[in-house]
């Protein structure tokens, strides 16, 4: 399982340091309050607090999706600027030219 992530890890380090940002902040919601809560959860075998914790983790797959959008997105070694989308899902990439 490990070694099937590598290239994906490598991909994203290799893309510029603010979609890294941006990747980040986008994940820490759900790994903070969903994916490691659940393993101590499943660990200890609190299903009440297990079951809360799993839809923490439905509720960032949105996050999940809009940063696996941007470890494809191509940089090409521009400056890219990332923000929010203002009134849709997603976001929006600029480049300087």
């Amino acid at each position: 399982m490990i070694p099937a992530a590598l290239p994906k890890v490598a991909s994203m380090l290799a893309l510029s340091p603010r979609l890294t940002l941006y990747i980040t902040g986008s994940l820490m919601p759900m790994t903070l309050l969903g994916i490691i809560p659940g393993i101590i959860c499943a660990f200890f075998g609190n299903t009440t607090l297990l079951g809360i914790f799993i839809i923490q983790i439905l509720a960032g797959s949105g996050d999940f999706l809009i940063s696996c959008m941007l470890i494809k997105y191509k940089t090409k070694g521009k400056e890219v600027v990332i923000l929010d989308h203002p009134y849709e899902c997603g976001l929006v990439a600029f480049e300087k030219q």
